[in-house]
């Protein structure tokens, strides 16, 4: 059975050209921030310096037309190609690749797009960070960004498993990370500390599996679990 949904494409308050940026910048923040790709530092970035989130992404487009950026350039022709198809009447769904054979709206495609090409994805998006905080002259501590990277990229599953097992961290990204998980707001503050990632629900590499084990259910985050050294759950802090 065929659905047809009537979509408005343009206005005399925002022409066609306004509103696939609009459709591109709004996708990209939920795939960012509601999947959880980049929550942890998008949320660091917000609490710390007063970034916004939609200031980043504007910067991350406009930053991608003039430097190479591959991954980060191809998900925002991705978006932009969808919204001018919508325009022309076509779907708005995204088969992402290489999960194929079934499409999701915007947001979940670029979502698992970019996280199955996480290695080249977040070296990127590490790259826009520091540039952004450099051209509003904040200053930042570029050690601390890396290691909240490597919480941010550790915590998020994936079809092929977590990159390594072990995760060594010089803050305790954990226990500041706690707000988020509707606790009392911490202080940031130095922890060196090893910790073992685990994928609660391996796939071996089957994009199918994986769609089925972390990305069935909507609004349930995709992550791995993180343990201590003495095997004690530390992450995610609360049943998901």
């Amino acid at each position: 059975m065929n659905e047809d949904v009537e979509v408005v494409v343009g206005t005399a308050t925002m022409p066609r050209e306004k509103w696939v940026v609009a459709f591109v910048m709004g996708y990209y923040v939920l795939a960012f921030h509601d999947d959880r790709l980049a929550f942890f530092i998008l949320n660091y970035l917000k609490r710390s310096y007063g970034v916004k989130i939609t200031e980043i992404v504007s910067y991350m487009r406009k930053k991608c037309r003039n430097h190479n950026l591959p991954t980060l350039k191809k998900s925002f022709m991705r978006l932009k190609d969808c919204a001018k198809g919508v325009q022309q009447g076509k779907t708005h769904l995204i088969e992402p690749e290489p999960y194929g054979g079934i499409c999701f709206d915007p947001p979940g495609a670029i979502f698992l797009e970019l996280l199955y090409e996480r290695e080249k994805f977040y070296p990127e998006f590490l790259y826009i960070i520091e540039s952004y905080l450099e051209s509003q002259d904040i200053n930042y501590n570029a050690t601390l960004l890396k290691d909240l990277y490597d919480f941010q990229e550790a915590v998020m599953a994936h079809p092929d498993g977590p990159i390594s097992e072990e995760l060594c961290l010089q803050y305790d990204w954990v226990d500041y990370f706690l707000y988020a998980f509707n606790y009392q707001e911490r202080e940031l503050t130095p922890l060196r500390r090893k910790l073992k990632i685990i994928d609660p629900c391996p796939c071996n590499g089957d994009t199918g599996i994986f769609l089925k084990n972390h990305f069935d259910v909507r609004g349930v985050p995709a992550f791995n679990q993180i343990v201590d050294n003495k095997g004690t759950l530390v992450f995610p802090p609360v049943p998901l």
